[in-house]
């Protein structure tokens, strides 16, 4: 069964004023929680932290790292990254964050945030925020007890205090000394590719002598500002090379108090990369028989608990536990040396040398005993593999209901009260002005109608001008490859069609009714239709709006119209002259391209007029438009 051009153009007519007729007034609320952080942001992602797996009881105030480059994380509003926001499982409720690295370019994100409870019995959830129109200053993740934490991602200069403390108790450090150590530019660590975004390369050489100063890299602080003065934990990321000479006189760090009568002993110690070993005033409290050389990267924490059970944990894992008698205290003010052996006795903590030959990353100090479940987390969150974390897919910010009235929609120029936007049946509330909807799919030869629909208010009167158009994958409009259509309002007529190969027929029309008694606006719509003549790749559907003011409003469905291939082959530019629409035996008369009706002796149904060749609605009912229907095919 066969329908030529002229009886096409009518039932394109039909099709729109059935869809006028017809049209759901159903709300679009994809992806919609009973949560969102504020409707600023325009995007969401579920990050499921499954700690749970290697845990057996909960955590307080665990600092967790989020690391992952997802290009979806381009579309955040500022390069720094401050628009982006991390919530509990609510989805609401902020968590403490604080951003290491952010690469808009490349959506790269390396964050610490503080989750209030991690579960050791079941999955944690939060989720990540971004492309907000507001932006979220970072803000303390590190407990009270954490004394030292180093991100170590800095480019050392030899500046004072390059190497920030962000536990936020001062103990910044510079490469190659300051004040009881003159500064050495050949001291200077070197900012490498690290475990977690950038670390540091400790280059060496060794010094070994006593009393002699070393020409080795390090990190210093002259004067510790707040320090463990009991109980204390050790946690850092650290590589070094297998096969490595001297590896049992190399220091990770040191701390000396000097002028003290302790000051012939160094008080704070972890040594030897070929059994580590940790030390308190010259006496080891855990030693070990692990080696550190492995040439990849391994996490390391060193648990010292004052007369009682000191643990070495080496990834997450147990391999040294000691019980000591030590009653031994820390005692303040001291210097620190990261990276070396800080000698005492008569040098009064001047001299660094043992030097550290290897790469670091994550350093930490803190003045209390972390437990075996905190090494088991650190280690699984930190090491990249993915096992303890889930980023889900991208979730776009739901719309609320038509029926709120302190609906953001009202913010508007044009759609005021939230009006909808149809393709075919599926039927979109418009709030924002670029909202994602599931893709409706089409075939080729199948009438598209988009649908702009405004209710319930007078201002809707305003509309004198209205287009639509297609956009593929969001590329700049090509009316080469893209469907537009424009239409005025005022003129009642189609006032543009693009000269597209992709679709073939294009028509338009609209409706106002009126409330007669109170002269208030009803409802307003203006209908598009097209029939696509070839298959279109997933588009962005694009209706503009001009107000009597010349005021423009653009608004996107983005993803929302995909035309499949239907006709046997794509029709070439010859055949297009004669499209024609393929239909189930039965609907209409068997007619052919020569048997054409003539458009002269088609009478027009009650409500409508005859104007250029097609029926022109004046105002349609059901009753209208079944009568129509029956005369033109009847």
């Amino acid at each position: 069964m066969k329908i030529g051009m002229r009886r096409l153009q009518l039932f394109i007519l039909l099709f729109v004023a059935s869809s006028l007729l017809f049209h759901p007034p159903l709300d679009f609320e994809a992806n919609a929680t009973d949560g969102w952080y504020d409707d600023s942001w325009d995007y969401r992602k579920k990050i499921t932290a499954s700690l749970d797996t290697v845990i057996d009881s909960d955590l307080t105030d665990f600092p967790y790292l989020v690391s992952v480059t997802d290009s979806d994380l381009t579309k955040a509003a500022e390069s720094d990254g401050s628009d982006i926001v991390f919530t509990a499982s609510d989805g609401t409720t902020e968590l403490a964050y604080e951003m290491e690295k952010f690469d808009q370019s490349t959506g790269e994100i390396i964050a610490w945030l503080k989750i209030p409870t991690v579960s050791g019995s079941e999955n944690t959830d939060i989720y990540m925020y971004y492309k907000g129109t507001s932006t979220s200053d970072s803000s303390s993740v590190w407990d009270d007890n954490y004394k030292l934490v180093y991100h170590l991602n800095q480019t050392a200069s030899g500046t004072v205090g390059e190497f920030t403390d962000v536990s936020g108790n001062g103990n910044d450090g510079i490469a190659g000394g300051t004040g009881l150590i003159t500064q050495n530019a050949g001291r200077q660590t070197t900012q490498v590719e690290a475990k977690i975004g950038y670390g540091q390369s400790f280059d060496g050489p060794t010094q070994t002598a006593n009393n002699n100063q070393g020409s080795g890299d390090y990190i210093w602080v002259n004067k510790v500002q707040s320090w463990p003065t009991g109980d204390s934990t050790v946690e850092f990321w650290t590589k070094i090379n297998s096969g490595q000479s001297g590896l049992n006189e190399k220091n990770f760090f040191n701390y000396c108090v000097a002028g003290s009568a302790e000051s012939k002993e160094n008080q704070y110690e972890f040594v030897r990369g070929d059994k580590m070993k940790m030390k308190m005033r010259n006496q080891f409290y855990v030693s070990s028989q692990e080696s550190a050389a492995t040439s990849s990267w391994i996490h390391i924490m060193a648990v010292y608990e004052i007369g009682g059970t000191s643990i070495l944990y080496k990834n997450g894992e147990v391999v040294k536990s000691q019980n000591n008698s030590f009653g031994h205290t820390i005692i303040g003010g001291g210097s620190f040396a990261l990276g070396g052996d800080i000698d005492h006795s008569s040098q009064k903590c001047k001299i660094v040398n043992n030097e550290f030959i290897g790469d670091m990353d994550e350093f930490r100090i803190s003045n209390t005993l972390r437990s075996a479940d905190w090494a088991a987390a650190s280690y699984c969150n930190q090491n990249g593999s993915n096992d303890c974390q889930t980023i889900g897919p991208e979730e776009p910010r739901p719309l609320p209901p038509t029926s709120d009235t302190s609906s953001p929609c009202s913010k508007h120029v044009i759609l005021g009260n939230c009006g909808t936007i149809a393709i075919n049946n599926d039927v979109y509330s418009i709030i924002h002005t670029r909202t994602n909807v599931p893709t409706t799919e089409v075939l080729v030869g199948e009438p598209v109608t988009i649908t702009l629909s405004t209710p319930n208010n007078p201002t809707y009167t305003k509309i004198h001008f209205a287009s639509v158009f297609t956009e593929i994958f969001g590329s700049p409009t090509n009316f080469e490859q893209s469907a537009h259509i424009d239409y005025s309002v005022m003129n009642n007529k189609v006032t543009y069609v693009s000269q597209s190969q992709l679709f073939q027929v294009a028509g338009a029309t609209h409706r106002i009714t009126e409330d007669l008694n109170i002269k208030n606006l009803d409802w307003f719509e203006v209908v598009f239709t097209m029939i696509f003549a070839k298959p279109m790749d997933t588009s962005h559907v694009v209706v503009e709006t001009v107000n009597k003011f010349g005021i423009p409003e653009t608004l996107y469905l983005t993803s929302a119209l995909k035309v499949n291939e239907n006709l046997p082959q794509a029709l070439t530019l010859e055949e297009k002259s004669r499209f024609e629409l393929e239909y189930k035996q039965g609907i209409i008369p068997e007619m052919t391209m020569d048997q054409e009706p003539d458009i002269d002796k088609v009478t027009c149904g009650k409500g409508t007029t005859l104007k250029d060749n097609m029926c022109v609605s004046k105002e349609w009912s059901f009753l209208d438009f079944f009568e129509q229907l029956m005369k033109l095919f009847g």
